[in-house]
C-alpha cells in the first residue's frame, strides 16, 4: 500500500482495515457448524437460497468491508464483552454452548451465546436455566426494536437453542453500536427481554416453542433440497419470492437482505424458483457438498 498524505473520509487507515478484514476472512474461512454439516440455527428467518448455498459449502463471493466489516467486528467484540460480564456475575455461566438438534429430528446445529442459571418465579425451585442471545444493532434497527420489541427471527433463534438444550427460557440483549441524535439513541445503549417458550409471542397466536418448531421444519426442508442437489427458490420470509435481487452493497432496494448477501452474485445468475445444481454457475457446482462428511451425503 502506498502511504500518501490524506484527509477526510476513507484514506490510508480505512484501506488498511479493509485489507486486514478481507485477509482475516480468507484465512479463517466460514465458521463450521457444530455438526460439521447441515443447517445453522443462526440462519433463523433467513433466505432459503442463501441458507442452502451456505449449507452446501458454496464459498462467499463477497466479504463485508468498509463500514459493514467494521460493524461486524464491533459486534463480535460486543459479544465477548457480554460473555465476560455474565461469567463475572454468574458462577455457572457457559459461553458459546454447542447445540445439536438431531435428537429432535432436525439436521440443525449452532452455538448459543451463553447459558446459565438465574432466579425464576415460575419454577418451583425458584431458579431455571436461561439461554442468552446478544445482537448489536445499527441506529435504525435499534429504533425499531425500541418501538416494537426484538425481531421475531432472532427470538426464534434463541428458542431453537433452548429446545436443543431442554431449556424453557431465553433472554435477548440488544445493544446500539452507533449514536443517532435524531432517534435519541446513544452508542452502547441497551435493551433486554425475557421470553418463555410456552408463552404466546406477540400477535402471532402461537407460542415461541411452536414458532421455533415451524422454523426448524423449514430449515429441514431446505437441507433435504440440498441433499437432493436442488437449489431452493429465492424466498425471503416476510417478503416472499424475489424476482430481481438488489445489488450487493446498494443503498436501496428490497428485500434489504440481498444487499448484504455474501452469495448474492451466484444467486442472481439463477431464476427465482427452485433450480437443479447442474444448472448453477461453475463455482456452485464444483463446491456443492464437496467437503461434506458421509453422514451429510447419505
Amino acid at each position: 500500500m502506498d502511504m500518501d498524505d490524506s484527509s477526510g473520509s476513507g484514506g490510508f487507515i480505512a484501506s488498511a482495515i479493509d485489507l486486514y478484514l478481507q485477509a482475516k476472512a480468507e484465512r479463517d474461512g466460514p465458521k463450521p457448524t457444530v455438526l460439521g454439516y447441515g443447517m445453522r440455527a443462526s440462519g433463523s428467518g433467513g433466505c432459503a437460497r442463501q441458507s442452502a448455498l451456505s449449507a452446501a459449502g458454496v464459498p462467499d463471493c463477497h466479504v463485508p468491508s468498509g463500514a459493514s466489516g467494521v460493524a461486524m467486528h464491533q459486534g463480535n467484540s460486543g459479544h465477548e464483552l457480554m460473555q465476560e460480564a455474565l461469567a463475572y456475575v454468574l458462577d455457572d455461566f457457559e459461553a458459546e454452548v454447542p447445540v445439536v438438534l438431531t435428537h429432535l429430528g432436525f439436521t440443525v446445529s449452532g452455538s448459543a451465546d451463553g447459558v446459565a442459571t438465574m432466579g425464576c418465579r415460575r419454577h418451583p425451585s425458584g431458579q431455571s436455566r436461561v439461554v442468552y442471545e446478544a445482537k448489536y444493532k445499527g441506529g435504525f434497527g435499534f429504533k425499531l426494536a425500541r418501538e416494537n420489541g426484538p425481531e421475531r427471527k432472532e427470538v426464534v433463534q434463541a428458542a431453537i437453542y433452548a429446545l436443543g438444550l431442554g431449556i424453557r427460557r431465553v433472554m435477548i440483549f440488544y445493544c446500539a453500536r452507533e449514536t443517532s441524535y435524531r432517534d435519541k439513541i446513544t452508542a452502547g445503549e441497551s435493551m433486554e427481554w425475557t421470553f418463555y417458550l410456552d408463552d404466546l409471542f406477540g400477535d402471532t397466536g402461537q407460542t415461541l416453542e411452536q414458532l421455533a418448531y415451524d422454523e426448524l421444519h423449514r430449515m429441514q426442508a431446505i437441507w433435504e433440497q440440498v441433499q437432493g442437489n436442488l437449489i431452493p427458490a429465492r424466498n425471503v420470509p416476510g417478503h416472499g419470492l424475489v424476482d430481481v435481487p438488489p445489488k450487493y452493497g446498494a443503498k436501496k432496494g428490497q428485500p434489504w437482505n440481498c444487499r448484504y448477501c455474501r452469495v448474492r452474485d451466484y444467486c442472481a445468475e439463477l431464476p427465482s424458483g427452485q433450480v437443479p445444481v447442474a444448472e448453477a454457475p461453475l463455482v456452485v457446482r464444483e463446491s456443492w457438498l464437496a467437503d461434506a462428511p458421509l453422514e451429510a451425503a447419505s
